[in-house]
């Protein structure tokens, strides 16, 4: 596992052992530029995990987790201390 400049791992153990490469997107999953990036770097072989305010289907990504569902701007930024609980608690798994 390749280390993260925060101490974590950036890899995972994937399919048949193999060690694939793992990316946190903190963004609005409906969107098509946010669709378009996860579909790619899935593509080049990482594993894609979205969280989001608004949950859709996101090709490419191996989960989607709500956060704070909602439309409001603000409430992106409110949604911050939730997005770092989540990360850590994945981190461990990462």
């Amino acid at each position: 596992a390749r280390p993260d400049p925060h101490g974590g791992s950036l890899a995972v153990r994937g399919e048949r052992g193999v060690v694939m490469n793992r990316i946190l997107f903190f963004a609005d999953a409906s969107n098509l530029h946010t669709q378009r990036w996860v579909r790619e770097i899935a593509d080049r072989g990482y594993d894609c995990v979205v969280l989001t305010r608004r949950p859709a289907e996101v090709p490419g990504a191996s989960d989607v987790i709500p956060v704070r569902p909602g439309g409001d701007g603000a409430g992106w930024f409110l949604a911050l201390p939730e997005v770092q609980r989540l990360a850590r608690r994945l981190s461990p798994q990462w």
